[in-house]
């Protein structure tokens, strides 16, 4: 590349005068990445410029090459190369005047473009080789907030409560406290302190909020660790982020997910209260660590100090105007930062915290009357969500928002101001707040308040700084934008993070102090977050776009690059790119792989709950001047739905497929074309939903839109003269035309336990679910009304072809009892895996002296845990044993109870496997023993756990683990290679 010397930077300079007119667009319109124009002509000489701190102006100029033409005597006009469907940004226009060169910008309406374009050339032509941002700067001035007020610490006993929708539970006052003591009592003993990591490997519930308050009142940080993620996925966060240890429920659910890490056991429920001491921890020592919401092929964990957490928590508390008689309700999954915000105020107010349930999000209408129910007083929700809540609450059938309602915030993605006009009708009393913040700055870093203006531009403001954020606009060479124009935002002040775990330049690179010299720097840490954003008259600031190509799409953000380079590492992809399109997430892929290797690329890579669209190309489109047609690209992909998938059957599959293609704003769907392989996600199906009531008077539920996900199916159950289905029926990975394998799990109302099974069998083999739904008086609990229940149900839901059962501990002899009613019904039953269950027939695991020999070991190796594992086990087993005898009680005298806890129907369970004597069996049946509980595998294989007298065609197979642990790595691969083999000896009959 040709470097300029110094006599060719001259003001009447061609290149010169090219320069300052790039570098003043740059700066008025805040783009680092510009493709120009330049020429007396139309169309001129075409380059592209791409803007960074640290650069010259003769970098700038290096970067025109080749050569810029010459300038005679007309006009030179240097405009921004117009990208196809983007608007037009107005150029500038240099003329010479009496040995002068003077700017005019294209648009009358942007005069201060031309002076800075003028100012830019005075300050270039005497400084070439000065930094970019020490140029004519603009006056600094970052916008300040306040500092907010002080707020009891979570080192007191805590004062509010705290509600599990899921199970019913609640603790308050007393007895949450006594919780969270027990938990920082057992992290104290075990030296957690400042600059302790604690990982909390617990699901959504109480003892997860509980944990983490306990952890934080240690002085130590944690880690919040979504047990239903795919072991590999949470191994790799574990290995980033080395806690000292993991908290778990169970010691059997560690297996597979710890590693080298110690686990720590939660205290029994009914641990005495006991008093931790608070070790001071410093404003920099970590308090949280989390992994943003992205995806770039890499795990990228954040560091939020205790200092920036006691900020926030102190500024959501003001700014939200908490108060002990709210009830707030904790809707984001406990990985995501606004979890943080949702739980830790509320619980340092006093407050109630309502936790949701799954079931809750199944329908629009659901979600509403749980409000209701729980009188939920503030709500902190999704964009996206809350677009479709208003959507639903318009409709003339709403039971509309419960009046204690009073704050609901959003946030996450751009708001339409068309969609707040709308809300302002159907929530006129409730205040509406729309918060900004990623999260390396400590969730929310600005918030706007709708006050009832008018809105006059198409995005609602992100707002102000929340609490004593510090908040600059730069241009993108780093000189501060000029005034009223859009720029790079840069946050600062008391909520900034203190970087990447174990990714010290990308810390370097996004954690910094501001550029520019000293005078004008600030020596505090700043963080860069790529977003554009303008400011308003009135001193708010709108988000327009990023500087990049990262997006954010259902809460997650997205980094195209890394997935596209994972893409291309696979054989025969030449080229790979994704972008977001009408709400969803597309993937255009140039490639001779098949689609399998590509999928599960994608699987990988994408965050749980993203489902791209994906089209592979022979090649990729290119423009005329050679470079990747994205608008091409985009309009493939919306005319994708005209692939020949089948003419819709009838006219109520002809009006799914259009409002599918509609919510994907792409053409109708055809009749069996799959509504989430086509990019459908969980928010767009409760959308799907709301048409649908419309359409036919009746609601499908969210799993039975995954059951049903293609125009022709959804429109059977719609049209049916039977219930719609229930949720009963769980798709835990519905991908594959293999034999399906059928999981009875009669201890919980998901997938949980079959999760990892599913991922390891691939997407050959779909994995469904079957449970009671809700516990209610009607729900049977023996293994005959069981058996009865889930055969109608999987006669209804695939009444033909072949399929597999698995049980679960009890489960098993539930699936053993279906297996023989569906063989003698004539339906194939190609196995019946059971997974560590003691059959009817006596079978000894272990005898006495052995299980003390082992006792002795673990309280040789670890006392304190040993001690601590017997006890809980005690405590759990005499809980139970009180439930089986209340049970027996209750119907020797006739009683009957209006519903089941839990405990309760596990109790039922057991007394009716007692009472169960199978006949033999003639089919296939796999039983699968967890290796650590056995002391002599021989003796145990004779029997096959018990099962041999019921089972002559059986196959018995040893796999690493305890009871429920051999589900989780690394025993669910042995297994899966099990299955895989078994179901390969039977034809799929399709």
């Amino acid at each position: 590349m040709t470097k300029h010397n110094p006599d060719e930077m001259d003001p009447s300079t061609t290149v010169l005068v090219a320069t300052a007119a790039v570098l003043a667009l740059s700066r008025w319109f805040g783009m680092n990445d510009l493709a120009v124009s330049i020429g007396a002509g139309n169309p001129g000489h075409e380059c592209r410029a791409v803007i960074r701190t640290g650069m010259t102006a003769r970098d700038i100029a290096d970067l025109l090459e080749p050569p810029v033409p010459a300038w005679g005597t007309d006009d030179l006009l240097i405009a921004p190369a117009q990208a196809p469907g983007a608007p037009d940004l107005p150029g500038l226009r240099a003329r010479r005047d009496a040995g002068r060169v003077r700017f005019e910008s294209t648009d009358p309406r942007d005069p201060g473009l031309a002076d800075l374009a003028s100012r830019l050339l005075a300050a270039i032509a005497s400084q070439p080789d000065a930094d970019l941002s020490e140029l004519a700067p603009a006056r600094f001035a970052p916008v300040e907030g306040r500092a907010p007020p002080p707020l009891r610490g979570l080192d007191g006993a805590l004062a509010g409560s705290c509600v599990d929708m899921a199970t019913g539970e609640t603790l308050a006052g007393e007895e949450l406290e006594r919780r969270v003591a027990a938990i920082a009592g057992l992290l104290g003993d075990q030296g957690a302190g400042p600059g302790t990591i604690v990982g909390v490997a617990l699901p959504r519930g109480i003892d997860a909020v509980a944990a983490w308050a306990a952890i934080l009142r240690t002085g130590a940080g944690f880690l919040q660790i979504d047990p239903d993620l795919p072991a590999g996925q949470r191994g790799r966060m574990i290995e980033d982020a080395a806690p000292a240890f993991l908290l778990v429920a169970d010691p059997g659910l560690a297996r597979g997910l710890s590693g080298a890490t110690r686990t720590l056991t939660l205290p029994p429920g009914d641990m005495p209260p006991r008093t931790a001491a608070r070790r001071q921890a410093g404003p920099e020592d970590p308090a949280y660590l989390i992994f943003t919401s992205g995806s770039t092929g890499q795990p990228k964990a954040v560091t939020i100090g205790h200092a920036a957490l006691d900020h926030h928590s102190r500024a959501v508390a003001a700014a939200f105007a908490l108060s002990p008689a709210d009830r707030v309700l904790s809707f984001a999954a406990l990985g995501f930062d606004v979890a943080i915000e949702e739980i830790l105020p509320t619980l340092r107010v006093g407050a109630t915290l309502v936790l949701r349930s799954d079931a809750m999000l199944d329908t629009l209408e659901r979600f509403v009357d749980e409000l209701h129910d729980h009188r939920i007083t503030v709500l902190n929700i999704p964009t996206a969500f809350w677009r479709l809540l208003t959507g639903s609450l318009q409709h003339p059938s709403s039971r509309g928002l419960p009046p204690e309602l009073r704050l609901v915030i959003v946030g996450g993605e751009r708001v339409p101001s068309a969609t707040l006009e709308q809300w302002r009708k159907v929530a006129p009393g409730v205040v509406w707040m729309n918060g900004y913040g990623p999260t390396e700055t400590t969730a929310t870093a600005t918030i706007h308040v709708d006050r009832g203006a008018p809105l006059e531009l198409d995005s609602v403001p992100i707002g102000a700084p929340l609490g004593a954020a510090r908040l600059v606009l730069l241009a993108p060479d780093g000189s501060p934008a000029p005034p009223g124009r859009p720029g790079e935002m840069w946050i600062g002040g008391a909520g900034v993070g203190l970087g990447y775990v174990n990714r010290p330049d990308l810390t370097a690179e996004k954690f910094r102090t501001l550029p520019g010299p000293p005078g004008r720097g600030d020596p505090g840490r700043w963080y860069r977050t790529g977003d554009r954003v303008q400011p308003t008259p009135g001193g708010e600031l709108v988000f327009i776009d990023r500087m990049d190509r990262q997006f954010k799409l259902s809460g997650y953000r997205i980094e195209p690059g890394g997935i596209e380079t994972a893409l291309k590492k696979i054989p025969g992809v030449r080229e790979a790119r994704i972008a977001a399109q009408h709400g969803a997430l597309a993937v255009w892929v140039a490639a001779d792989a098949d689609h399998p290797d590509i999928r599960a690329v994608l699987q990988a890579e994408l965050p749980k709950g993203v489902s791209p669209r994906l089209m592979v190309l022979p090649e990729m489109p290119l423009n005329e001047r050679g470079k990747l047609d994205e608008a091409a690209l985009r309009a493939m992909m919306a005319s994708a739905g005209d692939q020949p998938a089948g003419a819709p059957a009838d006219p109520a599959a002809a009006a799914i497929g259009r409002i599918m293609g509609d919510l994907l704003g792409q053409p109708p769907l055809g009749a069996r074309q799959s509504f989430f392989d086509q990019g459908g996600n969980s928010l767009m199906a409760i959308e799907l939903s709301e048409h649908l009531v419309r359409l036919f008077g009746r609601r499908p539920t969210l799993p039975a839109i995954y059951n049903h996900p293609t125009p022709q199916a959804l429109a059977g159950i719609m049209q049916s003269a039977h219930a719609l289905p229930d949720d009963s029926l769980i798709a835990v990975q519905p991908e594959g035309d293999g034999i399906p394998l059928v999981g009875i799990h009669v201890l919980g109302t998901n997938g949980d336990f079959y999760r990892p099974l599913a991922a390891a069998l691939e997407p050959r083999h779909p994995v469904w679910g079957v449970t009671t739904g809700l516990l209610t008086s009607e729900t049977p609990t023996d293994i005959d009304g069981l058996a009865d229940l889930y055969v109608r149900r999987i006669q209804q839901f695939r009444p033909h072809g072949p399929l597999a059962l698995a049980g679960v501990s009890l489960g098993a002899f539930v699936a053993f009892e279906l297996a023989a009613r569906l063989r003698r019904a004539g339906r194939e039953v190609a196995m019946v895996a059971i997974f560590d269950a003691d059959g009817p027939a006596p079978s000894r695991r272990s005898t006495l002296a052995e299980r003390l020999g082992r006792a002795a070991s673990r309280i040789r190796q670890d006392p304190g845990a040993a001690l601590r594992r017997y006890a809980e086990r005690a405590g759990g087993e005499l809980m139970l044993a009180r439930q089986v005898i209340r049970l027996r009680l209750d119907r020797l005298r006739g009683r009957k109870r209006d519903g089941h806890s839990l405990d309760e129907f596990i109790a039922a369970n057991i007394v009716s496997v007692a009472a169960y004597s199978p006949a033999v069996y003639p089919g296939r049946v796999v039983i699968f023993a967890a290796r650590d509980d056995l002391a002599n595998i021989d003796r145990v294989r004779r029997t096959a756990l018990g099962w041999a007298p019921v089972a002559p065609d059986r196959r018995f197979v040893c796999v690493p683990g305890n009871h429920l642990g051999i589900l989780d790595d690394p025993g669910v691969r042995d297994i899966a290679q099990v299955i895989r083999e078994e179901l390969g000896r039977v034809s799929p009959g399709r």
